[in-house]
């Protein structure tokens, strides 16, 4: 729910995950929210007030604690850290739904372009195969077996197809992966990761007492690069001895 503590009401309800929320985020200007929920796989965030999804992205296939969301200081950029050795860095741009910026074509242009992907060449080999088993397979798992699925998904049709298809479906045939990425030594540990609003560089601090320093390539992405790894706790110690 999203309250204005000014005016002591609420103006918007963010439907953001069907699990529950575990993190939440917002950028420095308060015009945008990052969700995630306690299964840890997608990350979407919001206009505000607005409640409007601007962008998703994939975190990964396997469920994860997420130990914190961060906006850089442009909002171009958010970094996801979790109980996994890998922070993510996703760009806000990327996950944008890209069927909106796209407009819809109508269904005789749909049907079209249908045709133009040679998809009748495909159901004449699917009609020939079907009724052909092999190695006492039923019919219909031989021709899923023969069918060449990695042609029709490269294909034209399914990049048009996405556009008229519910948000759910062509979400999961386009997710936005990670821009970059960087590794920390152990997993397991709770974290908590920012940017440098002056140098292209990433600060880690994890609940175990390290400090590390990444920097990242803004132009290519990729995997950061560790420039400075320090511990807290030996300085905390001794001067804890010292005090003593």
């Amino acid at each position: 729910m999203v309250f204005d503590a000014n005016a002591c009401e609420a103006i918007n309800i963010i439907q953001a995950h069907k699990s529950p929320v575990s993190c939440l985020a917002m950028n420095r200007d308060g015009t945008m929210l990052a969700t995630a929920s306690d299964k840890g796989t997608v990350i979407r965030v919001f206009s505000l007030p607005g409640a409007q999804k601007i962008a998703q992205f994939r975190r990964g296939a396997y469920p994860a604690k997420i130990h914190s969301l961060t906006f850089n200081a442009t909002s171009t950029l958010l970094l996801v850290s979790s109980d996994t050795d890998t922070v993510h860095i996703f760009r806000v741009a990327d996950g944008r739904n890209k069927r909106a910026k796209s407009p819809l074509h109508t269904s005789d242009s749909f049907a079209s372009s249908i045709a133009s992907t040679d998809t009748d060449s495909f159901a004449t080999r699917m009609d020939t195969r079907q009724h052909r088993p092999t190695n006492g397979q039923a019919p219909f798992e031989g021709m899923l077996r023969r069918a060449s699925w990695k042609g029709i998904v490269n294909s034209k049709f399914v990049g048009k197809a996405a556009q008229f298809m519910p948000d759910k479906i062509s979400e999961m045939w386009e997710p936005s992966r990670e821009f970059a990425f960087l590794k920390l030594p152990k997993s397991n540990i709770q974290s908590v990761a920012v940017m440098s609003s002056s140098t292209p560089q990433i600060m880690v601090v994890t609940s175990d007492g390290y400090f590390y320093q990444y920097s990242i390539d803004l132009d290519k992405g990729g995997e950061c690069v560790l420039l400075k790894q320090d511990c807290l706790l030996d300085s905390a110690e001794e001067l804890g001895a010292y005090a003593s």
